[in-house]
């Protein structure tokens, strides 16, 4: 009687996830106050991580709620 023993698949613990970087452009534009463009940037961002298994979604969120509390400030103020 022979056993084998079945030994998974290694997995890649050398290639971590990346950030994305459409995401941190989406967090950054919409810190400083880019209105639209966060608004835009954002979604794809986070199509594309869904994709690709980058990480950001935080940073995508982030930026677009960001954007938002510009243009509702700049709202308000007028």
């Amino acid at each position: 009687m022979t056993t084998t023993t079945r030994n998974p698949a290694p997995r890649s613990a050398s290639a971590p996830r990346k950030f994305s970087m459409l995401a941190a452009a989406t967090l950054v534009t919409g810190f400083f106050g880019f209105c639209c463009l966060p608004l835009l940037m954002g979604p794809v961002a986070l199509l594309q991580m869904r994709q690709t298994g980058e990480k950001g979604h935080g940073m995508a969120i982030a930026g677009m709620v960001a954007s938002l509390a510009w243009i509702v400030g700049l709202t308000a103020l007028n």
